[in-house]
């Protein structure tokens, strides 16, 4: 997967492909909610960039010094409804594409905007068909 590819999170995209013409030595921290792409996001970005890349749910137990060491972004899944509802049914499309189809949206705002967790609930899903 490409950063290109990712659902909604234009500051992180944006701020990481800028990173990847000109890389330098640093420490990247991605902080946001479970399931809005931190990890994903990390793995695309360090397989053509030997960085460190911390990821994890906000956290006011980090110390100051350790933040202040690392390039923070913040993920967000505020305002991906759409393209994530669109992204599970391009998913079901490539897996079962004569099945009938769940409601996506329902699935993402079920999942209070968490991607993996809504993919793990339409795997579910695929597996009753």
């Amino acid at each position: 997967m490409k950063i290109a590819d990712f659902v909604g999170l234009a500051k992180p995209k944006l701020l990481l492909q800028k990173l990847a013409v000109s890389p330098n030595c640093r420490a990247l921290l991605f902080e946001g909610k479970s399931g809005s792409g931190k990890t994903a996001m990390a793995l695309a970005f360090a397989l053509d960039h030997v960085l460190w890349v911390f990821t994890g749910v906000p956290s006011d137990r980090l110390e100051d010094g350790f933040r202040s060491r690392c390039l923070q972004l913040e993920f967000s899944t505020y305002g991906n409804s759409k393209a994530a509802a669109e992204l599970l049914e391009r998913v079901w499309q490539a897996e079962v594409p004569n099945a009938p189809p769940p409601n996506f949206a329902r699935l993402i705002k079920e999942a209070n905007g968490n991607i993996l967790a809504a993919l793990q609930q339409m795997e579910l899903k695929l597996m009753a068909v």
